[in-house]
């Protein structure tokens, strides 16, 4: 069973993949209900208490990747994003960003922009120019995800931008990038909106003694903040002193870097 989860109004919804259900628990695992799906989606996002973004990864019947979706009702309120062939290729990586300010940003598989979601258009309003060896207008059109990462495979690009973080000044943006000497490196970048420069980190290059878990990918980005989530038996091969508070059956610990303005 494939499923994902989100917190929203304090209970905890699952995506069940498999079965086409959005499955309601509280906060300590009770089940509380589940709502039937029209199709198989991939990603969600809880908007409030009957609507929700979907995606599909172009992997359903519905031949559109966003949906915005009733879920007390069942209905499709409005669909975005055409895609000519169903697929097999699911990303693990959720297309959904919200903003601060309520707006949702997405992103995609094999494309250098990033899209803004409402609930009646899918527009793009940024694009990124990676200087790598490989970029996505390689990716021929109307050829399968799958195929596409199968011949990129291992080659120095960005295949998508993974976290996206907006405020007034700054955007902040994740992505990894496959080098062939050093292997896969996340990456954060720091856009000013107003000029266009770019600060640019790369992580994992080597261990720094003084930020010894600004080594693994990130898992969310909040202002100057980068969250990473770390299994407990590198913090504790990393530093022993945890060992006081930490076994490495715990579950993973949560290390908020400080990004330099």
């Amino acid at each position: 069973m494939a499923f994902k989860g989100r917190l929203y109004n304090s209970h905890l919804y699952v995506l069940d993949r498999s079965s086409k259900k959005l499955n309601k628990y509280t906060t300590n695992g009770n089940f509380v209900e589940n709502y039937n799906l029209d199709d198989f989606y991939s990603h969600f996002y809880i908007i409030d208490d009957k609507l929700a973004f979907m995606s599909s990864e172009c992997a359903n019947k519905s031949g559109k990747n966003f949906t915005l979706y009733n879920y007390i009702d069942n209905t499709v309120v409005e669909s975005f994003d055409n895609f000519p062939d169903v697929e097999f290729y699911l990303s693990t990586i959720t297309p959904f960003n919200p903003t601060n300010s309520g707006q949702m940003l997405i992103t995609k598989d094999f494309d250098n922009s990033v899209y803004l979601l409402n609930d009646n258009s899918l527009d793009a309003i940024f694009s990124f120019n990676f200087n790598t060896k490989v970029n996505f207008e390689e990716k021929e059109k109307g050829v399968p995800s799958i195929q596409t990462l199968d011949r990129l495979q291992n080659q120095e690009l960005v295949q998508r931008i993974e976290i996206i973080y907006t405020t007034d000044d700054f955007i902040f943006i994740t992505f990894p990038i496959f080098y062939s000497d050093l292997g896969k490196r996340w990456h954060i970048a720091k856009i000013n909106r107003k000029d266009k420069q770019v600060k640019l980190v790369r992580i994992a290059d080597e261990i720094d003694h003084v930020v010894p878990f600004l080594s693994f990918p990130p898992l969310a980005i909040y202002d100057d903040w980068v969250v990473m989530a770390v299994p407990p038996v590198l913090v504790l091969e990393r530093d022993s002193n945890f060992a006081k508070i930490l076994s490495e059956y715990d579950n993973p610990v949560l290390f908020f870097n400080k990004l330099s303005k």
